[in-house]
Order: C-alpha cells, then sequence, then structure tokens
C-alpha cells in the first residue's frame, strides 16, 4: 500500500514537472557588448561582465548619446 502511494506521488510530480516546463517562455535574443563589440545572443548565454542594451537598434548603429542635464 505505501508503495502503490509513493508511485502515485511520483507520477503527480513528474506530471507537474512536465507542466511546469510547458509554461516557460522562449529565451529572447539581446545585444550583448562582449570583447570590445556588439553582438546578439540568446539570452541563456549571457556571462558576468556582459553589457546589454535594451534600446539598441537591431542593425548594431551606435546609440544616440544622450545629454546631461545642467544644473
Amino acid at each position: 500500500m505505501l508503495v502503490m502511494f509513493e508511485c502515485t506521488v511520483v507520477g503527480q510530480r513528474l506530471r507537474n514537472l512536465r507542466e511546469l516546463r510547458a509554461l516557460s517562455t522562449p529565451k529572447q535574443a539581446v545585444q550583448v557588448h562582449r570583447q570590445g563589440k556588439w553582438e546578439r545572443l540568446p539570452g541563456d548565454a549571457l556571462l558576468p561582465g556582459d553589457l546589454i542594451s535594451l534600446g539598441r537598434p537591431a542593425g548594431g548603429a551606435p546609440a544616440p548619446r544622450r545629454r546631461r542635464p545642467r544644473m
């Protein structure tokens, strides 16, 4: 009886894991500045020290410079 209960629990856990994995979103490609140049890489390939750009155009053109407000 205990073995049947454990089998049921394991089955539920496996089913829950499958459902959770199905909910994950696909990895988005981001613009990354690595080793002096901008590259387009998947989000799961980021490394510590990488700079990412949230508003960089896809063509690789430099982002427009922002002016500092004068005080």
